[in-house]
């Protein structure tokens, strides 16, 4: 299983890097939908993603980092939650990205949150001003901040499924 969430994890930064040459499309959470369905697909969880709003300019790195935090949330959820189920949810509104990810498994062994890849979500949040919270009630919850700094907001729903 964890090589095979390596596999998932490569796909999608290959991915973001052949975007990278036009980073104005680069769509952090359509890209968080598609990894979330393959990475349920290939772990047999039942997926619920939603977005509501759209970018329609942001930085080419809070772009990134939407997406590669969601990403190792994801993963981490996973690997190591036993859960049923994975909730996604993107929020964009002109102050800033929300991202929660949800499970209903069994919790964060490790509740201080010490893990190299929360390490590296809280490294990375502090270079942007955004937050990480988890909470542990029937599985754990991710909750992250990335305040926005210019770019532009269309008011919409993306999509949800």
């Amino acid at each position: 299983m964890e090589k095979r969430l390596q596999e998932l994890q490569k796909e999608a930064r290959d991915l973001i890097a052949d975007l990278r040459g036009d980073k104005e499309r680069l769509d952090p959470a359509l890209l968080l939908k598609q990894t979330l369905e393959t990475i349920c697909a290939d772990q047999q969880l039942m997926p619920v993603f939603s977005a509501e709003g759209t970018a329609v300019r942001e930085r080419p790195e809070i772009k990134e980092a939407v997406f590669y935090i969601g990403e190792e949330l994801m993963a981490n959820a996973a690997k190591h939650s036993g859960a049923g189920t994975l909730h996604v949810t993107v929020t964009v509104n002109p102050v800033q990205w929300e991202l929660v990810v949800r499970d209903d498994g069994r919790g964060i062994r490790n509740r201080d949150g010490a893990g190299y890849g929360l390490t590296g979500i809280r490294q990375r949040l502090e270079k942007l001003g955004g937050t990480l919270k988890l909470e542990h009630h029937d599985g754990t919850a991710a909750f992250v901040t990335i305040p926005r700094r210019g770019g532009t907001w269309l008011v919409q729903t993306a999509f949800s499924g």
